[in-house]
């Protein structure tokens, strides 16, 4: 009798999908979770998830594994894995970056404010976009148009400003891919590719620009 070759990493196949019998009982749960949007791959990585083709992953990575396989292509388990299964999220890359400002005296690092009236939200970025010392923008899951509004607004603004910033960056982030098409008219931002996550590298050579 021929013997099937083991799952990858596992002694065991390692399907995601719940239980008939428990299916009920987690839809009900689910309804009481944030939504989270997904991007078309982030939807095919969590079909391959839930098929059990990603074993001996159990979900998308958190930050040892992702870490693990983007600086050394092994799992925090030390599984040859070389390929990020990530979730993105705008927000947190932006967070990691005000904490690295945090971390440094020099600087000080203002996100805009992601909730209240529409009106405070819109005055509260233009003041930003007028005053920041650097402008970075975060190209994550946001569409080509939301970015090119973005850029829009601020070719305009920026005539008020007294003096230009010393760094003007769009981050390229996860999910990926992206293309300078997207952006339009930006040819005055430098771009930065983090497509698989920020890294410490990334944190170095902004840290470095705004020194010069």
């Amino acid at each position: 009798m021929s013997k099937l070759v083991p799952p990858y990493g596992s002694d065991v196949l390692m399907p995601l999908l719940v239980p008939e019998a428990e299916r009920a009982e987690e839809l009900n749960r689910a309804k009481t979770l944030k939504a989270i949007p997904m991007t078309s791959r982030e939807t095919s990585d969590f079909l391959m998830l839930a098929m059990g083709a990603y074993t001996p992953l159990t979900g998308f990575m958190g930050s040892e594994d992702w870490r693990g396989s983007t600086a050394d292509m092994k799992l925090s388990n030390g599984v040859f894995w070389p390929i990020p299964i990530t979730l993105s999220c705008d927000k947190e890359l932006a967070d990691s970056l005000v904490q690295a400002f945090e971390d440094n005296p020099e600087w000080m690092a203002v996100e805009p404010l992601f909730e209240g009236p529409a009106d405070q939200l819109l005055e509260d970025l233009e003041e930003n976009l007028k005053e920041c010392a650097a402008l970075l923008l975060v190209y994550g899951n946001s569409t080509p148009p939301w970015v090119r509004a973005q850029l829009r607004r601020y070719n305009k603004l920026e005539k008020s400003r007294t003096e230009s910033p010393r760094l003007k960056t769009i981050l390229l982030g996860p999910p990926a891919p992206k293309s300078d098409r997207d952006l339009g008219a930006s040819g005055q931002f430098t771009k930065m590719d983090c497509q698989n996550g920020i890294t410490t590298d990334h944190l170095h050579r902004i840290m470095a620009d705004l020194r010069m």
